[in-house]
């Protein structure tokens, strides 16, 4: 994540501050048998520190998720049809 520019490492002078305006977000690995030597993180959004989440904070957005009745509807209305497999990181 470092690497592709996607995270950068906090420096030392800002670890420590008295205002409250750090949230630590914590995360794990996840590897599947299907990609070996590929390694997915995972952030833990619900994780609860002093009883506090960043879920409980964020605010929720509206459903983005297609029905499948829709996307096979659509999918039928013209000659040629593009998929594509996100491979990078993205928000």
């Amino acid at each position: 994540m470092i690497d592709k520019g996607y995270a950068a490492k906090v420096p030392a002078d800002e670890l420590q501050r008295s205002d409250s305006a750090v949230w630590y977000l914590t995360y794990h690995g996840v590897t599947s048998e299907h990609k070996p030597g590929k390694l997915r993180v995972v952030f833990d959004c619900a994780a609860k520190f002093s009883n506090v989440s960043l879920n409980e904070h964020a605010l929720q957005g509206p459903n983005l998720t297609n029905k499948l009745v829709g996307v096979l509807m659509r999918f039928r209305q013209d000659p040629i049809a593009l998929m594509a497999d996100t491979e990078s990181m993205f928000h």
